[in-house]
């Protein structure tokens, strides 16, 4: 599903992620508002985060990801920052769309990573021969976990039981945070194991990759990353001080 500029709500929260020449895991993630809207010109003016403005700022040519909630889904726009301008003592930064007219739905292919201690369940989902869901076998009991880590696609948890690479889950886990609210429901794939101490009331680590998931739940968990990113941007600069 697509949307475009005219669908655009003003006054709508935005997230805008800006990259990192370090790595994807040192991108950063601020708040903004959706002031205005070009259609013609293919522009936006959001206004200007304060902490932008201290610290890290977009430079004009710079490409950026602004994330934009329009009829209850997350909309990734891909951006080029044109520059700053003030209007009624407020900085605005003018961006233009980058690619296409059309807004798509934003996807998983951001990776970058965040710390987060949550509670997850997971089963164990049968497989055929050919590497299908077996439908003649039931999954398993739920195995409680906690995540180590999560991020758009995909989840580290730490685990009381000894999981395989290769493997496929179905892994439940709910989402707290601001007005982030939910619990999603997706299938995944074991693609890394870690041995840790056998004293440690976890013995096990392991990252499981997103392989099926909705879109609603693929998007609360993608805002939930850059929720999460942001804070811990923000308790950085607060350890600055």
């Amino acid at each position: 599903m697509a949307i475009t500029l005219s669908d655009l709500t003003l006054g709508a929260k935005i997230e805008i992620e800006t990259y990192s020449s370090v790595g994807v895991q040192n991108n950063r993630v601020f708040l903004s508002r959706l002031d205005e809207v070009d259609v013609k010109a293919g522009e936006i003016r959001m206004l200007a985060p304060i902490d932008m403005l201290t610290g890290h700022r977009i430079h004009a040519g710079e490409i950026f990801n602004a994330y934009v909630m329009s009829a209850g889904m997350l909309y990734q726009l891909r951006c080029r920052a044109i520059g700053y301008e003030r209007s009624n003592k407020t900085i605005l930064l003018v961006a233009k769309l980058a690619e296409k007219t059309h807004i798509e739905n934003a996807n998983r292919r951001n990776e970058f990573r965040v710390k987060a201690l949550i509670d997850v369940a997971i089963c164990r989902i049968p497989q055929t021969e050919e590497g299908k869901d077996d439908p003649l076998q039931d999954p398993s009991p739920p195995i409680k976990c906690i995540t180590s880590d999560i991020s758009a696609g995909g989840i580290g948890i730490v685990s009381r039981a000894s999981l395989h690479v290769g493997e496929v889950l179905k892994c439940e886990l709910s989402l707290k945070k601001e007005e982030i609210q939910g619990t999603i429901t997706f299938k995944g794939r074991v693609v890394r194991i870690i041995e840790r101490d056998k004293k440690d009331a976890f013995p096990y680590a392991a990252g499981i990759k997103v392989e099926t998931i909705s879109a609603a739940d693929s998007s609360l968990l993608l805002r939930y990353a850059l929720a999460c990113q942001r804070e811990e941007l923000r308790q950085r600069s607060d350890d600055k001080k």
